[in-house]
């Protein structure tokens, strides 16, 4: 399914402040429950095996293939991927027991789930101090937990963000762009070793939420006339979808120059709307970054995308790349 969240798939997310934190989506996780016990909850605690791999001869006789294997997920058999005989897989227990290590430092299961029938498979986890923005801009901060089963990605760890006023998410750090900011294959590593590899992640974080937060203050501290504001969003529609080439025929540059208008004009629109002109951001870069990260989180796609799409694309896919190219683009001009 093009969502990436498929029948086999399971979702959960805690209620905040009264209410679901991602569009309702799966199953509601009590507040403070671990991630060990809120994985269980939502049928995140399957596990993995590998699989002799074979191949049919023309003959109609089979062979083994050396050196590989197929990562099967137990519960349903369903192959995950193709990877080496010595794979050493992360299973969703041993993640939901690194999110747990993180506890005595305050840190919280917020959501869980997994996309493309458990080929990937990931935990958010809030952090106890939010960063406020002007007056009283809050952005909840949290640790996004993630590990790609079957070949498709290592464990990895990010720092992210939700606005809470219009729930706009962002995955922030610039040494995220790839691959996150750290990689553990658990293998045979002992308690300690775990225990040790989160103290270290955990320092990472707070170096970035260090600088994450003087960027927020920054673009706070730009003021944007009308015409700054205009040019600042031609910039980022430019950085993130690219100018309109010279060399196309005029129905083209036509439908080119539409789109293009036509996000602008949304990203504009947004930038006058309420959540942009709360006391200490109004008119600021910070409140014309949101004005796009809203756009991506909320609007991008209108009903052609559901709510599982977008959650996935504003976290792994599309528009978290394209958010963070707006982010670069308005640090740039401040």
């Amino acid at each position: 399914m093009a969502h990436e969240i498929n029948s086999t798939d399971s979702f959960g997310e805690t209620r905040t402040n009264g209410k679901r934190a991602w569009h309702k989506l799966g199953i509601e996780i009590p507040e403070g429950l671990t991630a060990v016990d809120g994985f269980r909850k939502i049928g995140l605690d399957w596990s993995t095996s590998l699989a002799p791999l074979t191949a049919t001869l023309p003959d109609g006789s089979t062979i083994q293939v050396p050196g590989r294997a197929a990562q099967v997920r137990d519960d349903t058999k369903g192959v995950l991927g193709i990877v080496a005989d010595d794979y050493p897989s992360v299973e969703n227990m041993e993640l939901a027991e690194f999110g747990d290590s993180l506890r005595s430092e305050g840190l919280v299961l917020e959501t869980a789930g997994s996309l493309r029938d458990g080929k990937n498979v990931f935990a958010l986890l809030k952090l106890p101090e939010p960063i406020i923005a002007g007056k009283d801009d809050e952005v909840q901060l949290f640790t996004l937990l993630s590990n790609g089963h079957g070949g498709t990605g290592s464990f990895a760890i990010y720092p992210t963000s939700v606005r809470v006023v219009c729930a706009n998410t962002l995955r922030w750090s610039e040494k995220d762009a790839a691959k996150g900011l750290s990689f553990i294959h658990f293998g045979k590593t002992t308690l300690e070793q775990r225990l040790q590899t989160a103290r270290t992640a955990l320092g990472l974080m707070t170096v970035e939420t260090d600088k994450f937060r003087k960027q927020v203050d920054a673009m706070c501290a730009t003021n944007l006339t009308k015409k700054k504001a205009k040019d600042l969003f031609l910039a980022i529609y430019e950085t993130t979808f690219g100018k309109i080439p010279n060399d196309v025929d005029s129905k083209t540059e036509q439908r080119l120059k539409d789109r293009r208008s036509l996000i602008l004009e949304a990203w504009e629109a947004n930038f006058q709307n309420e959540r942009q002109t709360l006391a200490g951001i109004e008119g600021t870069s910070w409140a014309a970054f949101n004005a796009v990260t809203e756009w991506h989180d909320h609007e991008r796609g209108n009903t052609e995308r559901s709510d599982e799409q977008r959650m996935n694309s504003n976290l792994f896919g599309v528009s978290h790349t394209d958010k963070k190219k707006a982010l670069r683009t308005v640090l740039a001009a401040v």
